[in-house]
């Protein structure tokens, strides 16, 4: 199916698990922590409009949902889902995702009430569906099912089940109202129940009756971080080559502001002299030459890269700091893109370049908008090839391995293309590192998400490759605002709140202690034993929002929270990033 999701999450949220609780408004220290899922909003009671809270309405244009308040089983309100095509192919879901682990041999049911009028149309019908999956980073269920009896033309509230028995361990449940065909159905009072017993929000308070203990054993491995003790991780520092910086969000000041304040430490202080951008490589060396060069016009520089997150002030900040910095020396930092999603610019830049016959045969032709991707691939593995066999300068044979990267990755889609891209992100990472001189290091600007050292993920792939010497630093944030892409408009926006802290988050943790930055030693806290007790083995949530501005803002830490990050840094409030406005060189 064809589908227009009308409440969507960022890709890499929807492949790991996100905080799916109808949230809102700010938390303070003194506030309580909210539980990741509330199986109360499957009553639809608790909600305003569908447009902010925790279900995914994933359809076409030929339907369209509201909660209605005139049609309803129980309460007040009920899920409505309408159609206008009576021969539609396509049907629209409305999903909530439930993080719970449940053992082989348990007992499910899943139930809910559904009315219909004049639902009529090849396929009709309306019905529920229960998906489980064995591991959340897979995209392949171990549980697929649906109710026996749909529902369809004129019917009355009408109760349907869907009843299994587990074959397999679970650990992450989705349950969507479903519904095909021209005319309107009705949902309400949609249910869980394990081993007869209906599940309630205490499923999903985490470590919560744990608390006190595990903050006492955190605050061992916490201190308050600031541009004044930068050097209590010096040790770290010095004995790594790579040193990742995260983001939370894309588009929070205050991470900004501390990265930048970072890199001009390490730059002074640990002969930093690369910066690997999460940016295409072409449009990033603009940015290099600018501020080795002192040439061009900052904000337009920075519109180039065609990345918005970098088209702040606080990015702005950095080169800025960064080209008054080369200015007075001998051995300039560089910054250098990684990410190989386009290459528009690289063939630009390379049929300007080149100038042999063959080279610019094949150039012209993979300029041809009508070229297949399978063709696109096989021509520019040859000018890579014909460019090896050349004594072709540096940045000539660095875009077209661009070039090629780029039609390799774009044959894929979905998880896979994740992978691929994020894999092919350390590999140009790699190859930095390894072209720097032995008392040089990198830095490595990035998503937290790509920055983890999870498997399949940039941090991952350069944790097998590099070992101590990748280091890593994550960013956890407590309350405020951060600026994101609307996901339908895809204009940006400065005002998305950042929703209010889980139970089960290091986010919650360290909202007990004081300071207001903390640096959280993650790599020494998962040696202590009760900390690995309460809370390493439990399912351990971050903050973390991709490019677009959605209402599920927290995932899993992963199964050894102290092998994903290094160090964790927790901001208790923070604003969101200030766009350009104005130009500045």
């Amino acid at each position: 199916m064809t589908v227009k999701k009308i409440k969507v999450c960022n890709v890499f949220i929807a492949i790991f698990l996100l905080n799916f609780a109808s949230l809102s408004g700010q938390q303070t220290k003194n506030e309580e922590c909210q539980p990741i899922f509330n199986p109360e909003v499957m009553n639809f009671e608790g909600e305003n409009s569908l447009s902010n809270s925790p279900m995914l309405f994933n359809s076409t244009n030929e339907y369209h949902a509201v909660l209605d308040t005139v049609q309803f089983h129980e309460g007040s309100k009920s899920l409505k889902i309408t159609g206008n095509n009576f021969s539609s192919k396509t049907f629209a879901t409305t999903s909530f995702e439930i993080p719970l682990k449940v053992e082989t041999g348990t007992n499910l049911e899943v139930s809910a009430w559904i009315k219909t009028d004049s639902l009529v149309g090849e396929n009709s019908g309306a019905l529920i569906r229960l998906i489980g999956y064995s591991e959340k980073k897979t995209t392949s269920p171990a549980l697929f099912e649906f109710n026996e009896n749909i529902v369809k033309g004129n019917s009355v509230w009408t109760k349907v089940y869907i009843k299994s028995t587990l074959n397999a361990d679970l650990e992450q449940f989705s349950i969507s109202a479903l519904m095909q065909g021209h005319g309107a159905a009705w949902f309400d009072q949609i249910t869980l129940k394990i081993n007869g017993e209906k599940i309630d929000e205490n499923k999903f308070l985490g470590f919560k009756e744990d608390k006190n203990q595990i903050v006492k054993e955190i605050a061992q491995y916490t201190e308050a971080f600031s541009p004044s003790n930068y050097s209590i991780i010096d040790k770290e520092f010095s004995n790594s080559r790579l040193i990742g910086l995260g983001e939370a969000t894309h588009g929070t000041k205050e991470i900004f502001e501390l990265k930048k304040n970072l890199i001009a430490y390490l730059v002074k202080n640990h002969n930093v002299r690369i910066i690997a951008l999460e940016a295409y490589y072409q449009n990033t060396e603009v940015l290099n030459d600018y501020i080795q060069t002192r040439k061009g016009n900052a904000k337009e520089i920075l519109a180039h890269l065609e990345f918005w997150p970098y088209y702040t002030e606080g990015f702005l900040d950095l080169i800025s700091w960064l080209k008054e910095y080369n200015n007075t020396q001998s051995k300039k930092v560089a910054i250098v893109g990684i990410d190989a999603q386009s290459a528009t610019q690289s063939l630009k830049y390379l049929k300007d370049e080149i100038k042999t016959k063959d080279g610019s045969l094949l150039l012209k032709a993979l300029g041809e908008e009508t070229l297949s991707l399978d063709k696109k691939l096989q021509l520019s593995d040859e000018l890579l090839a014909s460019l090896k066999n050349n004594k072709e300068n540096e940045k000539i044979k660095r875009n077209a391995e661009i070039l090629y990267q780029s039609y390799y990755l774009n044959q894929y889609t979905g998880l896979e293309y994740s992978r691929v891209r994020d894999s092919l992100m350390a590999l140009n990472t790699e190859y930095l590192v390894t072209s720097l001189a032995e008392d040089e290091k990198a830095v490595l600007w990035g998503h937290d998400l790509h920055l983890q050292k999870k498997e399949g993920w940039t941090g991952g792939f350069l944790a097998d490759k590099l070992g101590e010497k990748y280091l890593n630093m994550g960013f956890l944030l407590g309350s405020g605002t951060f600026t994101a892409l609307d996901k339908t408009s895809r204009k940006l926006n400065n005002q998305n709140k950042l929703n209010p802290i889980i139970c089960s988050s290091m986010e919650s943790i360290l909202n007990k202690l004081e300071p207001p930055v903390q640096l959280v030693n993650m790599k020494a806290a998962g040696k202590n034993l009760i900390l690995n007790q309460y809370l390493f083995t439990k399912d351990l949530y971050k903050r973390s929002v991709g490019a677009l501005d959605t209402a599920m803002q927290f995932q899993t830490v992963g199964e050894v929270p102290g092998d994903t990050f290094d160090y964790l840094i927790y901001l208790r409030s923070s604003k969101s990033s200030e766009l350009l406005t104005k130009s500045k060189d």
